[in-house]
């Protein structure tokens, strides 16, 4: 395959890469200012609206051209890289070293015999007509033979050529080399991380190696990756746990954490979340008041009460500061005034559970209407309850009806 000099502001990225971290840059310039580029960089040429070319002619005009820069300037062309990437970040700063004049000693790239023979500001590069999947595959081998990229931007890459090709499972387990496509969806899984936890992955120790490394991200995943029913409580747990952010992540590494420290951290969010929905499910279920009957309304108001989902009893919003019940007989209190409310908004239906005839649009809508902001307050109580150290009473008895309710 011939190798072209390309014109290094011609140069381009795959766009089917994810990488982001390059590093040891200044010591792989150094290197090829002594001894050259070892191995050459594979690309392609891409138009306008970077579709790569694939007719062979255009590369065999190209590798004819006394003036290339001036060739792809004018016809709007660049040279799409399937792998060297970190080396063309290298080059790029070798030449910089090369005609830098303000260095000591400075006399032009001719001074440094790994730029013999090649015409300013260019590296060599082996042009291939390549197809979007032959870009692929190519950097695939190339990159994960020499350029060690991490877990999470390998993550990236594949969900590029996912999202852009639109290659299964199955597709991108056989051009990245694993048995099963379920290490796909695994690896996929870790792009569910907060951006500043993904880069610790990324980043590099003194040594290379990933400040955060793949398998103690993976079990990160989970305090992130919640089901949809838990969703809604992911701030819901003790006020001193809570979903990690990057710079706590960086500092229990840098404190020394172990896989097994960070993993139990994890499981203890996740079994708290799971606790504050189980709870909120009890509340939401009508089954766990079903010792207290709804009492029907004696008097002028007995025909019209049950008509309608309030308790008759006044409601008041909660305050506009937005604090919080301050201790467990306000809870209490407020627990059962919602409870109240919530068993009273399912009476229209009735005597016997028969429901009247002449119930009209307004009443359902009303006991919607009652039942989710009934939800809504529940769910606000308990995140209340939950985060204070008077509440184990509280809990104790809501965690006795969910039993209840689970048993039936």
């Amino acid at each position: 395959m011939a190798t072209t000099f390309v014109p290094l502001d011609r140069l381009r990225d795959s766009p089917f890469q994810g990488r982001r971290h390059y590093p040891d840059i200044e010591a792989l310039a150094e290197d090829i200012l002594r001894t050259g580029l070892r191995h050459k960089p594979t690309g392609r040429i891409a138009n306008t609206d970077r579709r790569g070319i694939v007719n062979p002619d255009t590369y065999t005009n190209a590798r004819g051209l006394s003036d290339l820069h001036g060739w792809m300037v004018q016809s709007d062309l660049v040279v799409q890289l399937a792998h060297g990437h970190r080396r063309m970040r290298a080059v790029a700063r070798a030449w910089e070293i090369a005609l830098d004049p303000s260095r000591a000693g400075f006399s032009g790239p001719d001074a440094y015999p790994g730029l013999a023979g090649w015409p300013d500001r260019t590296m060599p590069v082996e042009l291939e007509p390549m197809s979007d999947d032959r870009m692929v595959q190519v950097g695939v081998s190339e990159n994960r033979q020499r350029e060690n990229p991490s877990a999470v931007e390998d993550a990236e890459a594949m969900d590029l050529q996912k999202r852009k090709l639109r290659y299964t499972h199955e597709r991108l387990a056989e051009i990245w080399g694993y048995k099963t496509p379920s290490t796909i969806a695994n690896k996929l899984r870790l792009l569910k991380l907060p951006a500043d936890v993904r880069e610790l992955n990324v980043e590099r120790d003194e040594h290379g190696t990933s400040l955060l490394p793949e398998r103690t991200a993976r079990a990160l995943v989970r305090m992130y990756d919640l089901d949809a029913e838990l969703m809604p409580y992911a701030d819901a747990a003790r006020f001193d746990l809570h979903q990690l952010a990057g710079a706590e992540v960086r500092g229990m590494l840098e404190d020394g954490a172990t896989h097994d420290q960070i993993a139990a951290r994890v499981d203890e969010y996740v079994r708290e979340v799971e606790r504050a929905a189980k709870l909120a499910k009890a509340v939401r279920e009508p089954e766990m008041f079903a010792d207290e009957p709804y009492a029907e309304p004696a008097g002028a108001d007995a025909e019209r009460a049950p008509a309608y989902p309030e308790s008759g009893e006044a409601y008041t919003k909660p305050d506009a500061s937005g604090s919080e019940p301050a201790d467990r007989d306000a809870i209490a209190a407020e627990a059962e005034r919602i409870r109240r409310a919530y068993v009273s908004a399912d009476t229209w239906r009735g005597v016997d559970g028969q429901q009247p005839n002449n119930v009209e649009v307004g009443v359902l809508e009303k006991t919607v209407s009652a039942l989710r902001r009934a939800e809504r307050e529940v769910a606000a109580l308990l995140t209340s309850a939950l985060r204070l150290e008077q509440g184990d009473e509280l809990r104790a008895r809501v965690e006795q009806l969910a039993q209840r309710v689970e048993r039936e």
